[in-house]
This record gives C-alpha cells, sequence and structure tokens, in this order.
C-alpha cells in the first residue's frame, strides 16, 4: 500500500499543493513552523478520516477559505484508488473513492492503512487512559470493519444514554434497554481489543529484544469485566456490571462501566512501567509497539501500512534511532519529517521535500 500523490486545496498554511510521493522514503525537511506536519496530517486525515491534533475542522481550513479539500492516490496490490475529504465551515464532510459519494467519514477506513507516530506518542505509556484507548481504536478499526462497526454503535448508545441520565427522572425500564444494547457491543469491543493486545505483545516483544532490552514485556488489558471470561459469557456480565452501577450513574448522571472507561497497563519484569520505568525504557517500549502495530496490520491485511515519522528521530538517542531506520528497511513507504537532514538518514535512498511557507520543493535523495 502506497501514496502515490496528494492534492491539497486551502488546507492549514497551504493554498494549492500537488506532490508525488516516493515508493520508499519521503523526507520532509523544513523549519518550524512551515508546513512539515499540516502535510502530514492531510495524510493521516486521509486515512482514518481523523486528524491527529485538533477535533475542529475549522481550524484546518486555510484562513477566511469556505473549506479544504484533500485529493489522494493509492496504490495497492491489486488496485489504484483515488481517495477525497471536502470539509466547509459549516461542517459538512463529503467522502468519495473512485468518484463515488460514501455514506460517512468511516468510509476512509482501511483504504489507506496508517502508522503515525509523533512526539506526543510518547505518552502512549505513561499519558491518560484515553491516549492508549484511541490508540486500540484507531489500529484495530483499519483492519476490522466489524470492530468499527461496534465501536460506532457503542458510542451512539453511550451518547443516547448519557443524555437520558442527566434528565429530571429517568425511567428505569429505558436505562435497562441501553444497558443491554451497550453490553452487546461493548462485549465485542473487549474481546477484539484483548485479542490484538496479545498480538502487538508477541510483535513488540521481538523488537525490545533487537534493542537489547532483556526485561520481560507484557500488556494487560484493564476493565470492569474478568480478564479470563469466557467470550460468551462476557456480555452477560457487562450487562450485570452496568445494572450494579445503576444507582452510581443515575446519581453522578454519567456511565460508569464499559470500553471507553477501559485501559491496558504495561509491564516490564511484572512492574508498571508507567510508575517504574525509566525514560529511556518508556521510549523504547513506545517505538517497539508502533512498529508492532505496523506488523499486525501487515499480517492481517496482507498490506503493509504507510509509516509516518513527524519529528520523531530528534526524540530518540543514536541507539533507537538506527533500530527505528533498520526496522524501516522491511516495511512499506515511509514519510519522515525534521528540520534538518539526520545524519541516520544520510544513507536511505528515497525523496527529499523541503518545505517553506506552504511551498515546496522536491529532490531524489
Amino acid at each position: 500500500m502506497k501514496l502515490k500523490h496528494l492534492s491539497l486545496v486551502t488546507f492549514r498554511n497551504y493554498l494549492t499543493l500537488e506532490v508525488d510521493f516516493d515508493p520508499g522514503v519521503n523526507l520532509l525537511i523544513g523549519s518550524n513552523a512551515q508546513g512539515k506536519t499540516n502535510l502530514l496530517e492531510a495524510c493521516h486525515l486521509l486515512a482514518t478520516g481523523r486528524s491527529h491534533r485538533t477535533s475542529r475542522d475549522q481550524e484546518m481550513i486555510l484562513w477566511q477559505e469556505e473549506g479544504y479539500h484533500i485529493k489522494g492516490l493509492v496504490q495497492k496490490k491489486a488496485t489504484n484508488d483515488l481517495l477525497e475529504l471536502h470539509v466547509n465551515r459549516q461542517g459538512k464532510k463529503i467522502v468519495r473513492i473512485n468518484g463515488i459519494l460514501q455514506p460517512k467519514m468511516a468510509s476512509l477506513l482501511g483504504q489507506l492503512n496508517v502508522v503515525f507516530f509523533a512526539p506526543e506518542h510518547l505518552e502512549l505509556v505513561k499519558g491518560d487512559p484515553s491516549i492508549r484507548r484511541r490508540f486500540l481504536d484507531i489500529a484495530i478499526s483499519q483492519i476490522s470493519p466489524s470492530y468499527l462497526h461496534h465501536l460506532g454503535q457503542y458510542f451512539r448508545v453511550l451518547h443516547q444514554k448519557n443524555a437520558f441520565l442527566k434528565q429530571e427522572r429517568p425511567e428505569a425500564t429505558l436505562l435497562d434497554i441501553y444497558n443491554q444494547q451497550l453490553s452487546e457491543h461493548g462485549s465485542s469491543i473487549i474481546q477484539k481489543r484483548k485479542q490484538i493486545l496479545q498480538q502487538l505483545e508477541k510483535h513488540a516483544a521481538v523488537h525490545q529484544s533487537i534493542l537489547h532490552s532483556t526485561e520481560l514485556l507484557r500488556f494487560s488489558y484493564q476493565g470492569a469485566v474478568d480478564n479470563n471470561i469466557e467470550h460468551s459469557k462476557l456480555a452477560n456480565q457487562l450487562y450485570q456490571q452496568m445494572c450494579e452501577k445503576t444507582k452510581e450513574e443515575l446519581l453522578r448522571r454519567t456511565s460508569l462501566i464499559g470500553p471507553h472507561r477501559d485501559d491496558f497497563i504495561v509491564y516490564l519484569n511484572e512492574k508498571t512501567l508507567r510508575q517504574y520505568g525509566s525514560q529511556g525504557q518508556q521510549r523504547s517500549v513506545v517505538l517497539s509497539l508502533k512498529l508492532a502495530e505496523a506488523q499486525l496490520m501487515e499480517t492481517t491485511t496482507g498490506e503493509k501500512p504507510i509509516i509516518i515519522l513527524d519529528d520523531v528521530l530528534s526524540e530518540l538517542d543514536a541507539e533507537r534511532q538506527h533500530h527505528l531506520i533498520q526496522a524501516l528497511k522491511s516495511m512499506g513507504q515511509t514519510f519522515i519529517s525534521s528540520t534538518a537532514m539526520p545524519p541516520v538518514l544520510s544513507g536511505l535512498h528515497g525523496k527529499v521535500i523541503r518545505i517553506q511557507e506552504g511551498r515546496i520543493q522536491t529532490k531524489e535523495n
């Protein structure tokens, strides 16, 4: 899977942009605030329908313009697909795939699989649980349409239940119906997250060993239901947990149980990395986890995802930089942004894209 061409119109600081990409390595070089991250953000948007930086579409529209347009040509093993996304200031979103209008933004997921690694992802281990939930949701949604379906239905019902809980006198019968629907979709989400987390653990452990780490790496899913329960019983236990929390939910007027509250813990030698790990250990695990995500996508879909590294190399020491670059050689198309040409990249062949004030110059490296 490769992004062959990208077109931008009034997106961020780009009035217009047309650029062809190398099928291997693409180096985006330029000073800060020139448009490197904006270009990579557009790639991420085209792949997931979401920005990694903001939830406000208006922020991504060039000043005083009415909307933005992103178009990308994606090469797969069997087909070439044209993806288009148009968003206006009123919030209307239009998605087309090969010229055909799509019913929703989620239609983009799976069309261009992407692994995005930015400095803020170094918070994946020690940051808020919502960061880890988002990591899992984006990774799994790109490779599992059924997971995306259950996730969408779960949050649709969750929104309805939370609005219901804020009423003056919520009716218990309707609350029970919400809990039944949430437990049905929620159990599928939890089961898939656990399954994927086990696979990520295996892939990440390999990269940990390459980084000369001898510590035992383990991921543990944390939620309201028993981790060892059979899938057939999971929905019922989740439903029972929700029912037990009814009084507290009515008092606090929000949903307290479900995958929207879950987390996963990273252990090194059975000690929580978040509390006891050094900064170097935490960065090694995050690096391993991101590389594991790429391998998981390839083994699941048969297509290599594109890898995006947004100013990450400067956050890693020389050894981790070297391991990352060596690992990338066996992976798919790669985009790397930096303020200057890092020495570790000097031997790589690809395209150099220099960016200044929303304009680009390209040359082969």
